[in-house]
């Protein structure tokens, strides 16, 4: 797990990814291009990841990145970086789950753009946007989704406002 007895690029790569907390090759692929050097080759440094022990297998081929390495690699990262990072995580999410059919999916994808969209907007913004992210994808079937995603919603707006902050039963409605 030591990020020194990896080769440079997947160090790189391994840093980049502590921001996810699962991960595919496709958004593997969005990674590598917006930050990776342009000599790395993406297939064999992905290849190399599945081999990895920070990497945890799930269904439907995501990885989970062990929670204990993204700790360590979170503290690697400068902030702005981080930002960008989440920034291009919850543009893919979001693309995603705009293009998936399956409805088992998009909530997925949903609930990683809420996650990542919680470490890039603004207070403003990001109340606006799942206003209109519920409004978009709000349905009965969801619904237990939604309840979940809107208590995360909640506790962010708290935490960043304070829980005795008059505009938080503002942004509660």
């Amino acid at each position: 797990m030591h990020l020194g007895t990896m080769p440079v690029y997947n160090s790189v790569m391994a840093k980049l990814l502590s921001c996810a907390d699962y991960f595919n090759e496709e958004l593997f692929n969005t990674v590598a291009k917006e930050f990776a050097p342009e000599t790395l080759n993406v297939q064999d440094v992905y290849q190399e990841f599945l081999k990895y022990s920070f990497i945890e297998e799930l269904q439907k081929g995501f990885f989970r990145m062990h929670p204990v390495y993204r700790k360590y690699a979170y503290e690697t990262l400068d902030s702005d970086l981080m930002e960008n990072v989440n920034y291009t995580l919850y543009r893919h999410h979001m693309s995603a789950a705009e293009t998936e059919m399956s409805s088992i999916i998009i909530p997925f994808h949903l609930k990683e753009a809420v996650r990542h969209a919680k470490a890039v907007m603004e207070i403003e913004g990001f109340v606006d946007w799942f206003s209109s992210l519920e409004k978009k994808y709000y349905d009965v079937g969801f619904f237990t989704f939604w309840l979940s995603q809107l208590e995360t919603a909640k506790e962010h707006i708290s935490g960043i406002l304070g829980p005795s902050h008059p505009d938080v039963s503002t942004y509660y409605d």
